[in-house]
């Protein structure tokens, strides 16, 4: 379907009937011939804010602009729904016939008591409110208070048929004042890319009992050509753990606009999304 660009006066803002705050690009929306609202891909994370989006073509906030609407590079979805999903970031860098594309998954917990932490991210056999990139072991239970750890990656990831194996902290998180392993922390999907997880502790406060802790998921490729045959593959296999990409419906993968943007949407039964525009 061919699209009028769309033009506004200021930011669009929306909030989802679950509470959710969405800044909707005008890149996500276009005029069909009959002058209609129509989003450039079926399945936007946009989609529920239609009749407000019409409500301001209603009123001049919004108006079709000259240019045909730019055409979808990609469609990249969280790999799991999840409101963690709109914590991942994608980079693109674009040049003339490639791109490079950089996913980074950010789970951060500030201060926080470790019972606090425990019903956020759960265990093998205890589901989390919040989960995200990692869980605890019921082995560990119940938990103590760890000491502050600079950084440290997961290991022991693997890909193995028929059981995959899920990274671990090991012993590296030690006891607070005390050399002992306080307790693991286990990447909350099996597989070998779970060792791509980095965990940093700190803000440790032992009269609180609080501590702070992020899990950081980043992979990068450089120099991708959309026209390579498999790229599809080779993208999915890098980032597949966290995210899926695909080439729009009823079109083919493109070279994105370099930019960095979130992926949004993301609930308890959506997957978080975004869809990159070609430059």
């Amino acid at each position: 379907m061919s699209l009028t660009t769309a033009v506004a006066y200021g930011p669009i803002s929306f909030l989802t009937t679950g509470g959710q705050q969405l800044l909707i690009p005008v890149t996500a929306f276009g005029f069909d011939t009959n002058g209609q609202i129509q989003f450039v891909t079926p399945d936007s994370p946009y989609s529920a804010a239609l009749n407000w989006l019409n409500h301001l073509y209603e009123t001049g906030y919004i108006r079709p602009g000259k240019a045909p609407a730019p055409s979808l590079a990609m469609v990249i979805r969280a790999a799991d729904p999840g409101a963690w999903g709109n914590q991942i970031q994608i980079k693109v860098t674009a040049a003339e016939e490639t791109f490079d594309l950089e996913v980074t998954a950010t789970m951060t917990y500030t201060n926080v008591l470790r019972e606090t932490l425990l019903d956020e991210l759960g265990t093998e056999t205890r589901p989390g409110s919040k989960p995200g990139l990692v869980r605890f072991r019921d082995a560990d239970l119940p938990l103590v208070l760890p000491a502050a750890l600079a950084g440290a990656s997961l290991a022991g990831g693997t890909n193995a048929t028929p059981v995959p194996a899920a990274a671990t902290s090991g012993t590296q998180i030690r006891k607070y004042g005390e050399d002992v392993a306080a307790f693991q922390l286990v990447a909350r999907k099996p597989g070998s890319r779970g060792n791509d997880i980095d965990i940093v502790i700190e803000n440790v406060v032992s009269a609180d009992g609080t501590f702070s802790l992020k899990a950081v998921w980043n992979v990068k490729l450089t120099a991708l050509n959309p026209t390579t045959v498999g790229i599809l593959t080779t993208i999915n296999d890098a980032f597949g753990y966290v995210v899926s990409v695909a080439a729009p419906v009823g079109g083919s993968l493109g070279i994105p606009q370099t930019s960095t943007f979130n992926l949004t949407g993301g609930t308890d039964a959506t997957k978080a999304s975004a869809s990159p525009i070609t430059q």
